[in-house]
């Protein structure tokens, strides 16, 4: 048999990619039908930016393309494919089209592309693009591929095209023969400013000098760097913003030579041409800061995709700069070896040495950040530099106000070479404060608007305590578990605030005299016996510890317990838990408390006092329990017993206010039931349906009981109760629990398809949720049913079922409890039921000859893209070929094919082949995709010889 391929659609055609120019093309998809004659329909295409702008890479261009209707019937739709360069990735589409379905769908038909269509929903309503705007917007993101191209390409190009005939725009008259017609020329290119750093601009960041003192100036010189031909004027400003210094009036020189302002702190360079070579330079003074804070200079020019993110994420020297700023470091010093540090506390009458210094880090008390006092320093009197700072340049501060102080210059004795300082006596416990003043005075603060550098060194001063010394303690030794007790401590030098320390913790102290102190020693402090360390601390400046004394706990016998009482000493039998308090004496937190000579968990409250928690099975049952206290060795015993009663109490009746849940499905797995009520006690159990189940005592109010599978097989009412054991107790009233049938769901009929008249079948179900009493519904209508499981049922569907051709619809209906009716499935009783598809296509000829010796059927699906396509023949005298059994039959079968890309064929083979001789038959091809049946057009009659 003849094998036929079926081409659908015109192919795509190719796009030229030039070297410098990328094109957007539209190729047309299949041919359509349309009522407007040539040049009816217009097409307008726009761009944003507009031509010429200059874009970054991740920015989105947008194109727009305008589709306008002459007055006339427009059957549509109209289909568009627009191929993508490769440095712009499609972002998004947008339309604006009225009632006009629009779509665009990204790398259809094939990787590269984007396909459009403007009436994708179906036919386009007449006049519904007569007016405007009728718009396809695609949205692209320009990649970092475009970076790199001078200005003078056209770094990104759009050129729209369309291949159908009919179709033109306000730019030509007709299409050429070649079926290409450009719609607007206007569209044009775009220059692509790559990032920095890695595209077209690069830039070097220099100052000079690198490192100043604060109030000191530099030049900050900033370096372009490109391969492009001059860009510009910039659309968006250069701009230089600086922290921890001020950029200087008048210093801002631009791209070009010409003067830039200071906008908001920063240099700013607006409306520029930049070229290879171009710099940007301005001046800078380094502020005053509590601890010399260094200076970043951020450049940037979001037209040249130097955006802050992007300038703040690039190294040191490029589009940022690390100014280093140092302050005049001050540090204590020991004369006269200088430059040996001198360490707090400070005291009373000492004289304290400060220097300038090369000091690393803050160091409370002792230094403030910095470094030596270099060239870029100048005395607070002049701006010119003076090395080192004269006396005049240092001010010290003490309790009191301003402290004379004594100059040091930069001998060996004193300073240092290149250094100064000043000495001073520290008079009075308190605060002093050194500062250092440079660069520039109070005039030129004023009139300059300078910046005047300063450090303060702080130095805490405080009067000095001698170290103690402890000689008696009274008393010197305790028995073990003698309690809390205040310890006397002899001694010399003690100062108010001196605290004992026991085993070198703090104890709370009491000052009595320099000779005398007092101190609280807790129970727990001699809880044990051991050795314990006694000493004495006084607080700074100065002070210390003394040497320890020692104090001794003794070891003493345990006592043997008595029980006085206990309380409560009786209870009902089948009561709650409680707790029970034993009274009596000599009880020690190592005690134990025994109910019938069993240790129970106890609480020490005193010496007089224990607790324990009794259980509700404590005193589950009558007679007499046995209470006595047991204190381990050494020494101690256990005490003689109390008694306690457990009377033969009766019970309260139990009753049942809630269940959880409250519902089951018949045949669900165990489950655990809560049930909540009142009157529960140990002995209380749970019935279900008059059967006593697994029960948990839970507390008076709360029972759970293990309900089983067994339990719930069945749907219906099902009755719960609790019961409790005499005397007393008895029933509560039962609470109804409902097992409901489950819902059932449907997923499968076999056969699922019967031909026009055949007789009456078996239909097997399948599916969930079936029980007992569950029926198969045909068309609404309950058929005779069989459970079979809970996932299968059959029905008898008889043969007036069958009478007429169509779609019956299936479902199954489980009864209440619960229960309810499936979601349907469609019975297809035929022939000829679905949907005719043209693209369903026979591959012989009609009324063709075809030898037995080949007999293959053979089709194509075209685009359909079904998920399985068979074949239906049917011979002359009404029969149907089933290839499963190999034999002619009633009833209608459908031959399941094998696929091959678009083409699908099935083989009859060997002796099955003598079925088909001088037999004149008719083939309909059959598909299905997404749970729809599709057929070919017409039956395909053919003689088989």
């Amino acid at each position: 048999m003849r094998t036929r391929t079926l081409a659908r659609g015109t192919p795509l055609r190719a796009a030229v990619l030039a070297a410098a120019a990328l094109f957007f093309l539209l190729l047309g998809s299949r041919q359509v039908a349309w009522a407007t004659p040539e040049a009816a329909i217009t097409y307008a295409v726009s761009q944003s930016p507009a031509a010429g702008a200059v874009v970054q890479v991740g920015d989105t261009v947008t194109f727009t393309v305008d589709v306008t209707d002459a007055p006339g019937g427009f059957t549509g739709p109209l289909h568009f494919i627009v191929k993508k360069p490769a440095n712009m990735a499609f972002a998004s589409y947008g339309t604006q089209a009225g009632n006009i379905l629009t779509a665009c769908a990204d790398n259809a038909p094939g990787f590269g592309y984007v396909d459009c269509t403007v009436g994708a929903g179906g036919t386009i309503v007449a006049g519904a693009l007569l007016t405007g705007p009728n718009e396809i917007v695609l949205n692209f993101t320009v990649a970092q591929s475009a970076a790199g191209t001078s200005p003078s390409d056209a770094a990104i190009r759009a050129s729209f095209t369309d291949t159908l005939a009919g179709f033109t725009n306000a730019g030509d008259a007709s299409d050429p023969a070649t079926g290409t017609d450009l719609l607007d020329p206007s569209v044009g290119g775009f220059t692509v400013a790559g990032g920095n750093p890695g595209g077209n601009i690069a830039l070097a960041t220099a100052a000079s000098p690198g490192a100043v003192y604060e109030g000191a100036l530099t030049t900050v010189t900033v370096t372009f760097t490109t391969a492009l031909p001059p860009v510009g004027p910039l659309l968006q400003p250069l701009s230089a913003s600086v922290t921890n210094a001020d950029v200087q009036g008048g210093t801002v020189v631009c791209p070009g030579g010409g003067a830039g302002t200071v906008v908001s702190g920063a240099a700013r360079c607006a409306g520029v041409t930049v070229e290879n070579g171009s710099t940007m330079s301005f001046s800078l003074r380094a502020r005053d800061t509590a601890a010399g804070d260094d200076a970043v200079i951020l450049v940037t020019a979001p037209s040249l995709g130097l955006t802050e993110a992007v300038a703040g994420a690039a190294p040191l020297g490029t589009a940022q700069q690390l100014l280093t700023i140092h302050e005049v470091g001050l540090e204590t010093v020991t004369l006269p070896s200088p430059f040996t540090a001198a360490a707090p506390p400070w005291v009373v009458g000492q004289v304290l040495t400060v220097c300038t210094a090369n000091v690393g880090g803050d160091a409370p008390g002792d230094a403030a950040a910095g470094g030596a006092q270099g060239s870029g320093v100048a005395g607070t009197s002049t701006l010119t530099p003076v090395a080192p700072l004269a006396l005049a340049d240092f001010k010290v501060q003490g309790p009191s106000g301003t402290v004379a102080a004594t100059y040091l210059d930069g001998s060996s004795a004193n300073c240092g070479a290149g250094q100064s300082g000043v000495s001073f006596t520290a008079a009075a416990a308190g605060s002093y404060t050194v500062t250092a003043y440079y660069n520039g005075d109070l005039t030129s603060v004023i009139t300059n608007q300078a910046t005047r550098g300063a450090n303060t060194l702080t130095l805490g001063v405080e009067n000095s305590n001698p170290v103690p010394s402890a000689s008696l303690l009274v008393p010197a030794t305790q028995v073990e578990g003698s309690g809390a007790f205040v310890l006397t401590v002899n001694g010399a030098s003690f100062v108010p605030g001196a605290v004992v320390r026991w085993n070198g913790a703090d104890r709370s102290t009491t000052y009595v005299g320099p000779t005398q102190l007092t101190a609280n020693i807790s129970g727990a402090d001699v809880a044990t016996a051991g050795s314990r360390s006694v000493t004495v601390f006084n607080p700074g400046p100065g002070g210390g510890v003394s040497a320890p004394l020692t104090f001794t706990v003794s070891t003493a016998p345990n006592p043997v317990p008595a029980i006085t009482s206990i309380a409560p000493n009786s209870a009902n039998a089948g009561e709650p838990g409680f707790t029970l308090s034993v009274n009596g004496s000599n009880f020690l937190p190592s005690s134990v408390v025994r109910w019938n000579g069993t240790d129970r968990s106890t609480t020490y409250l005193s010496s007089s006092q224990l607790t324990i928690a009794l259980l509700a099975s404590d005193i589950a049952t009558a007679g007499t329990a046995y209470v006595s206290v047991h204190t381990p060795a050494p020494g101690g015993g256990t005490s003689p017993s109390a008694q306690f009663t457990i009377n033969a109490g009766s019970a309260p009746r139990p009753s049942i206010t809630t269940l959880s849940p409250t519902t089951a499905t018949a045949g669900g797995a165990d489950f655990t039931l809560t049930v909540t009520g009142a009157n529960f006690n140990a002995s209380s159990k749970v019935f279900w349906n008059g059967f006593q189940k697994s029960t948990t005592f839970v507390g008076a109010t709360s029972l759970t009981a293990t309900i089983t599978a067994a339990d719930i097989a069945t749907a219906g009412p099902a009755s719960v109760t609790v019961v409790t054991p005499a005397p007393g107790g008895g029933a509560s009233d039962p609470v109804s629990f409902a097992v409901d049938n489950p819902a059932p769901t449907l997923t499968a009929l076999d056969p699922s398809a019967k031909a026009v008249g055949a007789s009456s079948f078996t239909l097997t179900v399948t599916g969930t949720g079936f029980v007992e009493g569950s029926v198969v519904r045909w068309n609404g209508s309950d058929r005779t049913t069989t459970y079979g499981s809970s996932t299968q049922l059959t029905a008898a569907i008889p043969v007036d079922d069958l009478a007429a051709a169509g779609t019956a619809s299936v479902a199954v209906h489980n009864p209440s409890p619960g229960g309810g009716t499936s979601a349907s499935l469609s019975f297809s009783v035929g022939g000829g039921g679905g949907t005719v598809s043209d693209q369903l296509v026979f591959a012989e000829e009609a009324a063709a000859v075809v030898p037995r010796s080949r007999l293959t059927f053979e089709a194509t699906s075209g685009t359909l893209a079904p998920g399985t396509l068979s074949f239906v023949v049917k011979r002359d005298d009404g029969t149907f070929w089933n290839g499963a059994t190999l034999s002619w039959q009633a009833e209608r079968y459908e031959n399941a094919a094998t696929a091959t890309g678009d083409s699908w064929s099935y083989a009859v083979t060997g002796p099955a082949r003598r079925l088909f001789v001088d037999t004149h038959i008719e083939v309909e091809v059959r598909a299905l995709k997404d749970g729809t049946t599709y057929r070919s057009a017409a039956w395909t009659p053919l003689h088989i010889r």
